[in-house]
């Protein structure tokens, strides 16, 4: 309809003048950035592209914090379109919204050079295709949902965990719309293939190179670090590893019985993601090659070798540590809540000694973390989306697979859970986990959120009206 349309525009309009004018609380630069803005061998190739060609047309950086505004307002538009189709009801396209203005944090997301912008753009564009298909059974929507996601992927490896995530929605379809085609399987993988070899493509024109450099090393080895060193390493290059693994240890040791004593919950998740975000870059810096030269090995694998064989011997820390991370993602304003400051600031002081504590930035463990008001709505309301929409994952996953019929609307809102939180959590396994993580996939979770909201209020409208 011309009404719905009109409305629609508004709405996307006043989404971006809204996002254009609120100011962010995030710096436009992070630390990050640079490897984006100069294309770095270790980052995917579609997010420094996609600034060489707006830098192409002479877009600034500040320009370009418009133009990631202008497609998520894009993307949204879109969704809010299909979300009408859906619902019907304008009062929950205009809640949505709402909540989307509200949310600072988001804001800031899209006024930063990083490739989250990009990633919560087209991870919308795909849950409106998701949608359609569903709404509509038409198979040209999981072509567009593919693409979307192949799209995603290259522009963060992390959106990779939606493999996993297609028999669910093949097997949701079969469920929901009572047919099975085998053209499902061909339209949500190939257009993925297909994406990462665009990706590639790009990678090796730009850097002219055979190998593909991988953050994966970093990543392991940072792991591996802050775990239990005091093993039997295995393969051809034990000798070196453990004389590789032994010096980690003197120089780094005292973390790992450090961050096991920290009594709080919330600290420990704050702390164990700067911890090994030091490891990655700093520990053993510049001894790193000496290693590798021993070994007659490239420096990065012989990292990821080191990192994975002191992980896969303390795979019971490696969960734990995983946990934390996907925990702190969470912790949004959690440092200084003002609950936990107190007992935080007591428990540091009465410390003899923290490992690297006038070394590492953002540790937040020098006695000096400071309450905040705003942290006592910020940090509950986000912990409130993260809990509920987990447990609606774990809820739908079950029934799926025991109930011959869910309705629509828990059907997607299960299916949204799984998408975020998929996200989150190979991040964390992976990983160093951040808020920003957490954040990138709100609009995502408030959906999942407000569908099964509204399920539950058809159903006690429907109950009533039965009764009656």
């Amino acid at each position: 309809m011309e009404s719905n349309r009109y409305f629609l525009f508004f709405l996307t309009s006043l989404l971006f003048v809204a996002y254009i004018y609120i100011p962010s609380v995030a710096p436009m630069i992070h630390p990050d950035s640079s490897g984006y803005i100069e294309f770095s061998s270790i980052r995917t190739s579609f997010y420094p592209v996609f600034l060489d060609i707006a830098g192409y047309f002479g877009m600034s950086l500040n320009q370009i914090q418009y133009l990631q505004i202008f497609i998520f307002s894009l993307s949204v538009f879109f969704l809010l379109r299909t979300l009408l189709d859906l619902t019907s009801r304008k009062i929950i396209v205009l809640l949505y919204l709402l909540l989307l203005i509200g949310n600072i944090w988001l804001v800031s997301i899209h006024k930063s050079i990083l490739t989250d912008s990009l990633y919560i753009s087209f991870n919308l564009f795909a849950v409106s295709a998701l949608i359609n298909f569903f709404l509509k059974g038409s198979s040209k929507y999981l072509l567009i949902f593919s693409i979307m996601v192949g799209i995603s992927i290259g522009i963060r490896p992390s959106g990779i965990y939606l493999l996993v995530l297609i028999p669910i929605i093949i097997f949701s379809a079969k469920k929901y719309l009572g047919v099975f085609r085998w053209k499902w399987v061909g339209l949500l993988i190939i257009p993925i293939i297909a994406t990462s070899i665009i990706e590639s493509t790009l990678y090796y024109q730009y850097h002219n190179v055979d190998d593909r450099v991988s953050l994966l090393p970093i990543l392991v080895f940072g792991k591996g670090a802050t775990m239990n060193g005091d093993i039997e390493f295995s393969g051809k290059h034990k000798n070196v590893l453990t004389k590789y693994s032994r010096a980690i240890d003197s120089e780094f040791g005292d973390v790992a019985p450090f961050l096991e004593k920290i009594p709080y919950f919330w600290l420990k998740n704050q702390s164990l993601p700067n911890y090994e975000i030091y490891a990655q870059f700093n520990v053993l810096k510049h001894k790193r090659e000496n290693y590798a030269t021993e070994a007659n090995v490239s420096k990065s694998e012989l990292m990821l070798e080191l990192g994975w064989q002191r992980i896969l011997k303390n795979p019971y820390q490696w969960l734990i540590n995983s946990l934390h991370h996907y925990a702190a993602s969470w912790g949004v304003r959690v440092s200084t809540f003002p609950p936990f400051v107190d007992e935080y600031n007591k428990w540091v002081l009465e410390q003899v000694e923290i490992p690297l504590n006038d070394s590492i930035k953002y540790l937040p463990l020098k006695g000096d973390l400071k309450p905040s008001i705003v942290s006592l709505i910020v940090f509950p309301a986000l912990l409130f989306v993260g809990i509920m929409s987990g447990l609606i994952g774990i809820v739908f996953v079950i029934m799926i697979f025991t109930k011959k019929e869910l309705p629509l609307l828990f059907v997607l809102s299960g299916l949204l859970s799984l998408m975020a939180h998929g996200s989150i959590m190979l991040s964390s396994i992976i990983n160093v986990a951040t808020p920003r993580f957490s954040i990138t996939q709100i609009p995502i979770l408030t959906l999942a959120l407000l569908f099964l909201f509204l399920m539950l209020f058809e159903r006690l409208k429907s109950s009533r009206t039965s009764k009656q």
